[in-house]
């Protein structure tokens, strides 16, 4: 992911949306491994903004879906 980082910025791309689909709850990883590093790694490199989607567990659904697959499965 780093070179990656580094490849868009020196590219020229100046804003980037980044998500993480394994992670399905926000953790320090994703706070500060990608939501920090990466966008400073980016900036360093030429970009300008690098926004973060955040992960699923700030969604209801999600939560809903959760509960509704463990309900199911617990009898």
């Amino acid at each position: 992911a780093d070179q990656t980082i580094k490849k868009l910025g020196n590219e020229g791309q100046k804003k980037i949306l980044v998500f993480s689909p394994s992670f399905v709850a926000d953790c320090l990883e994703t706070i500060i491994e990608i939501g920090e590093t990466y966008s400073n790694l980016f900036k360093e490199n030429g970009g300008e903004k690098l926004d973060m989607v955040p992960s699923l567990n700030n969604e209801d659904d999600w939560s809903n879906g959760l509960f509704n697959i463990i309900k199911e499965n617990i009898s």
